[in-house]
């Protein structure tokens, strides 16, 4: 499944239209189309949306090597995590 697919879906189940989570995410309606279609949006506005939605989104490399999470609690990056 492609994370699109359940950004949208978890939005629509929310009852939240497109324009209605662009705002309160701080984007534009624009970015949220791109998200819900698997587009390139940083990894922030997707932890924030995931947030909102409360959802969790894993992404796995192929070779299951290496994996990625963004939490259902999203967490601002802290100036200490910058290299």
């Amino acid at each position: 499944m492609k994370y699109g697919k359940l950004i949208r879906d978890a939005r629509r189940e929310l009852g939240i239209s497109q324009r209605s989570l662009a705002n309160e995410l701080g984007i534009s309606h624009m970015t949220v189309i791109a998200m819900e279609n698997d587009g390139n949006v940083s990894i922030n506005i997707l932890g924030k949306a995931c947030e909102r939605l409360d959802i969790q989104i894993i992404f796995k490399k192929r070779n299951n090597k290496e994996s990625m999470s963004i939490p259902k609690k999203y967490y601002p990056r802290r100036q200490e995590d910058t290299v």
